[in-house]
């Protein structure tokens, strides 16, 4: 050993075991049970519509839902489950996808400001990417299909530091939406250093869309990326200085090795490991807080704090979350929990509808209901159970309008209550016939995508949050 070196013992290492550093928070282990739970349940719907479409006739039609359960839920689950056992979670220059595989490589820094970095992205002849919503994914679906132009069009999620992006721009290719330059950019932690102890503000990926195709890895339809992101990065870092002839850009070479690899959507990608620090502190920019500013760089100036991660304080110019947030609403909700909304919503209106039906039908017994099989109700106690499943849907209600009030408890009720319904039904092994099959594998199905959205990572995070109030009903009628 070097006389500069150190000798065992010199830095008074002990034994540190990792609940003394991250403590399990209260609730995580249940999460972390409906999360898995969700998956299994996930596949085992798979297999039972794969199994009954081996049936000659209309029943076949279960192939076009397999494909979209396989490919947008149980592969998803499947792949966040696995990657979260054997995927590091700290950063090592490359992003993440929603299902926690790698996803893109980092491949920009930038200093300054969400205004400053709009301001400067704008004039260089960028536009600001749409948040993913249903109205948005259905506007980008049609502009593909049909070559329409969506300069605007969303970008797929993609995570650092365990959030997803805060801003993403594109510049579309001769109004094709299917090829499209684009990146997305990260606040930094505060405090966090790059590896090799320099400080940036925001990380940033870009890469360019080639075609629309199907993903390697879950099968959902997605964009292919071109495999040398370095001409990407340099097409980006080449359209800011020419509108911005003094923009300082400092290079930190070789901030990765070069290699090859493949990313989320199984496309192969290949980099040098230079990473550009583009210095935008001196951009002129109108304050993140100005009423024309878009809400995605209002949302990013303000910062984040997350209950068991990281946090960034907001810029200087940001707005005060009050005044943007609608109606005195507290916290801005994730998608994922629209969509367990809507999810519940239809599962409720369905089984009402059974209920219902069986009764006006005559033959009110849960096969009539649930979609289970061979499992008749004694006349006598016909009355009671009707009675029971309607105040059982009634208690679902109220756990769905709680829940999505914010409340933890009901959110973790109302996935115990899925759960029982699925496995009620999974186990039974069986489809209901072809006439009643419609109504069920809805119910099913639905409640199937309530319980995953529920014991999502977005969800779970925002339920966290603190104690919620009724006003943050207001933001159900607003999307941003």
């Amino acid at each position: 050993m070097s006389e500069v070196g150190h000798k065992p013992g010199d830095r008074g290492t002990e034994r540190v075991f990792d609940q003394q550093i991250r403590p399990t928070l209260p609730g995580a282990k249940t999460d972390t049970l409906f999360f898995v739970l969700g998956g299994i349940a996930s596949l085992w719907f798979t297999v039972l519509l794969l199994t009954s479409s081996f049936t000659w006739g209309w029943m076949l039609l279960l192939l076009v839902p397999f494909w979209i359960v396989t490919a947008y839920l149980t592969l998803p689950r499947l792949h966040r489950i696995f990657t979260t056992i054997y995927v590091p979670d700290y950063f090592f220059g490359r992003s993440r996808t929603s299902e926690g595989m790698l996803g893109d490589p980092v491949n920009l820094a930038a200093e300054g400001t969400a205004a400053q970095i709009h301001a400067a992205m704008s004039a260089a002849g960028w536009t600001l990417a749409e948040d993913v919503t249903f109205h948005t994914s259905w506007k980008i679906v049609i502009a593909s299909v049909f070559r329409r132009s969506y300069p605007t069009a969303p970008v797929s999620p993609l995570f650092l530091f365990g959030r997803k992006q805060d801003l993403a721009y594109q510049q579309e290719v001769e109004g094709n939406p299917a090829q499209r330059h684009h990146v997305r950019f990260w606040r930094c932690p505060d405090d966090w250093l790059l590896p090799g102890g320099r400080r940036v503000g925001w990380l940033a990926a870009g890469t360019f869309d080639t075609s629309v195709g199907l993903s390697f890895f879950t099968f959902q339809v997605t964009h292919r990326i071109d495999a040398n992101i370095d001409v990407e990065r340099d097409h980006i870092v080449a359209s800011l200085t020419e509108t911005h002839p003094d923009l300082p850009v400092d290079v930190i070479e070789d901030f990765s090795t070069g290699y090859h690899h493949r990313n989320g959507g199984g496309d192969l990608i290949h980099t040098d490991g230079d990473l550009p620090v583009l210095c935008l502190n001196e951009i002129e920019a109108p304050p993140a807080n100005d009423a024309v500013t878009p809400y995605q760089v209002v949302r990013a100036s303000r910062g984040y704090h997350i209950t068991d991660g990281p946090h960034a304080q907001p810029d200087p110019d940001a707005a005060d979350p009050a005044d943007t947030l609608v109606s005195g609403a507290t916290v801005e909700r994730p998608q994922a929990i629209k969509v367990a909304l809507g999810m519940l919503i239809c599962s409720l209106a369905a089984q009402t509808f059974a209920l219902i039906r069986a009764i006006v039908a005559g033959h009110p017994t849960p096969v009539a209901v649930t979609g289970t099989a061979d499992f008749i109700v004694p006349p006598q106690f016909i009355t009671p159970v009707l009675w029971g499943i309607a105040a059982g849907i009634a208690v679902l209600a109220l756990l769905t309008v709680l829940t999505y009030v914010g409340y933890q408890a009901p959110r973790v009720l109302l996935m115990f209550a899925l759960s029982a319904l699925l496995f009620i039904k999974l186990l039974d092994g069986t489809m209901p016939n072809p006439g009643e099959i419609t109504i069920h594998l809805l119910i099913t199905g639905v409640n199937l995508i309530a319980l995953l959205t529920l014991s999502s990572d977005s969800v779970r995070t925002w339920s966290r949050r603190g104690r919620p109030t009724f006003k943050d009903l207001a933001e159900l009628m607003t999307s941003h």
